[in-house]
This record gives structure tokens, sequence and C-alpha cells, in this order.
């Protein structure tokens, strides 16, 4: 039907996706099973907000591509519109895979304004700010992460403290001009990352005790391997395993699964049998096992007393 969203797949708790604020709502539910099995609804609850926090929520990032792995700086803008009486909101929330490390430099309208640190996750951090509520006002501020997946999104809401249970989402597009490199055209919360590094798992390798001494006193007693996992939409099974020049496998450690973000293995020179290796010098095999292939990365260590 002609000015009505697409349907969309709705779950128990979820924020409803749709583009703008809408006057009406129309909700389907389908019900499975066999034929003798019974299904019922004993509740059906909207939580809805009138007047909308906006008409509209306009958002995005700059810049649009980073080099993977390394500390990027983001700047991030959402401009407000009002066509009539609208709640405002005091509060963004902003969608990531790795937790920020600095998040400044808050304004609306091109002033600086004081902003509080509501959270930082794992997932997402969210800011306080004094309410926003004219029309065309733009949010604007500045926070930092390194990127680690290709086409991460900046996803977001934004809240009115007021009313904690129905956000409204922030939709990808124009919001202000960042400087005269910014392109109107490719606004949005999308960021990339150069093409050579997609489908990679594991970005650069750092080796920790590649001559190691596994004696006790504190000094070299661990070989350890810290590195970042690309590309992940979840978390993924990790484990390291160490082979002497033979081709034995002598120790692998459990398998563990990690998130997208900084990782690390480390082994401290037992045996799978408990007993220590003998000196000498033994081969290290990373795996990373992603859902259509594994990654595989190989190195040498040498272990003295």
């Amino acid at each position: 039907m002609a000015n009505w969203s697409p349907w969309k797949t709705v779950k128990n708790g979820d924020l409803s996706l749709a583009p703008t604020p809408r006057r009406y709502i129309q909700f389907q539910l389908q019900f499975a099973g066999d034929l003798f099995a019974t299904r019922e609804v004993d509740q059906l609850q909207i939580d809805y907000l009138i007047p909308p926090i906006a008409d509209t929520l306009r958002a995005e990032v700059f810049p649009r591509l980073a080099e993977t792995e390394k500390p990027a700086t983001f700047r991030y803008a959402v401009r407000l519109n009002a066509n009539g009486r609208i709640a405002g909101f005091d509060q963004i929330e902003v969608d990531t895979n790795v937790p920020v490390s600095t998040i400044r430099q808050v304004t609306v309208n091109g002033v600086p304004t004081e902003f509080t640190i509501e959270f930082i996750r794992q997932d997402a951090f969210r800011i306080g700010l004094p309410l926003v509520t004219r029309n065309r006002s733009v949010v604007e501020f500045t926070f930092d992460l390194p990127i680690f997946r290709f086409g991460t999104t900046f996803s977001g809401r934004a809240y009115n403290s007021r009313f904690p249970a129905v956000p409204q989402n922030l939709e990808p597009g124009q919001a202000i001009r960042f400087d005269p490199t910014d392109q109107d055209e490719l606004s949005g919360l999308s960021v990339a990352i150069p093409k050579e590094r997609i489908g990679q798992l594991v970005g650069e390798i750092i080796v920790e005790g590649r001559l190691f001494t596994p004696n006790g006193d504190g000094i070299n007693d661990r070989f350890a391997l810290f590195f970042n996992l690309l590309q992940l939409v979840d978390t993924a099974p990790v484990h390291l395993e160490i082979y002497d020049l033979a081709g034995h496998r002598i120790h692998r450690t459990p398998s563990i699964d990690q998130r997208i973000g900084a990782a690390s293995q480390t082994w401290d020179g037992r045996q799978d049998d408990g007993h220590l290796a003998l000196p000498g010098t033994y081969i290290w095999l990373l795996r990373v096992r992603a859902d259509a292939f594994e990654e595989r990365h190989t190195g040498t260590l040498s272990l003295v007393y």
C-alpha cells in the first residue's frame, strides 16, 4: 500500500523500525504447529509516545572509510526535524562493535554543551545532554574506537529520559556538511575498510616471548600471541596449538569463543601431559573458526632454560 512501511518481523520487546512516526500501525500474527496444536495470544502490548520524540531524526557519521585495527576518530551528527508538537530528546545511544575509548566535543547547533556518559558497553554507548526540541537542531559529537569489520554501522536511537521505554530510531541520511570533502550522497551510518582486508579474520599478530624460559622466575615465563579478530558478526572459537619439529602436537589450549576486537592466546611451556617441554624449537599454530572457513596462522618459538 502507498505510504506504508514494508512488513517487518518483530520479536518480543523489539523497537519498531518504521522510518518515521505513523498515525496508524498494522500488525499480523502468524501461528505455526501441527493440526491438533493449540496457539493463543492472551496479551498484546504496544508502547508508543504522543507527541513523538521528533518527526524525523537523520544521522550520519564521518569519515566513512577507516584503516582496520588502527585508532580512529569519528564525528557523528543527528538532525531533528519537527513539523508539529514533539517531545524532543535528551539522550543518544550509538551501536558499536567494540567499546569506545573517548567521547568528546558535544555541541548543539555548533555551541559546546555539557554532557554525561550514561554508559559504555561492548556493543553501544549512550550520552545525555540538555533536552533538544527546536526544529532543525543538530547535535554533534566525536568518539574514538578502532574498526574491525567491513561495513561497520553505527546505528542508533534517541531517547527522552521521561519516557525511557520508547526510543526513536536514527535514520541514516544527510544531517550536516562535516567539511568540504563530505559528499551528501554518501551520507549514512556505515564505515568501510580497504578491500584488501575483507574476509580476513585475524589482523596483525604480536608475538611476546618468542624466546622464553618457563622456569618460574617470573621472567619470560610464557609465550603469548596478541592479535585482533576482524569481520566477525558473532563469537568464534579460537585456540592455540604447539607442535615439535617432527610434527607431533604437544599442547592445545581449550577452545575459547571470542568476540570481534582484541584477543590473546598463551602457553606456559607445559605439554598436555603436564610435563615441561624439552628445550628446543617449536611451531605454534593459531586457529580461528568462522561459519564458512577456518583461518590458520603459524610461526616458530624457542624454549630454553
